[in-house]
């Protein structure tokens, strides 16, 4: 029978890869811990604060902020780990394809709003999946 060591040590693990593969969050985070070492829900809280004081949490990526998202160049946030992981649930929502011609080729996820940037995950309905050449024509331009 493995020791608690042994489980906090090997949750600890899988916390890191955890980490590694997702951002930060901490409800992500309460619900792995739950799962691997089988605590309760309550005592979650209590042992996390434990292995924090202890020094043995692994490296927790800082969650980008809705104002710090909101406020970047909009170049920039096309790149953060939070626009992709809404960019891939909105084009698997829309069936990988342009919502107006059913390309499945050169696909842009485009905002219908930039009021909620940051924070599209709760307002996926502002996000249209479009291919490049209807995305173009949508904002007048030539496609290239």
């Amino acid at each position: 029978m493995a020791s608690l060591t042994d489980s906090v040590r090997r949750a600890i693990n899988i916390l890191e890869i955890v980490y590694e593969q997702a951002e930060y969050h901490p409800a992500r985070e309460k619900i792995a811990i739950h799962l691997l070492l089988g605590l309760s829900p309550e005592l979650v809280d209590t042992h996390i604060r434990a292995f924090e004081r202890a020094g043995v949490m692994p490296h927790r990526k800082k969650p980008e902020t809705v104002a710090t998202l909101s406020s970047m160049p909009y170049p920039d946030y096309l790149l953060t780990g939070h626009w992709q992981e809404v960019r891939e649930k909105v084009l698997f929502r829309d069936g990988y394809m342009c919502m107006l011609c059913c390309s499945n080729q050169s696909l842009h996820v485009h905002h219908r709003t930039y009021e909620h940037r940051g924070e599209e995950q709760l307002h996926l309905r502002d996000l249209i999946t479009l291919c490049e050449v209807c995305h173009t024509k949508f904002h007048g331009r030539e496609a290239a």
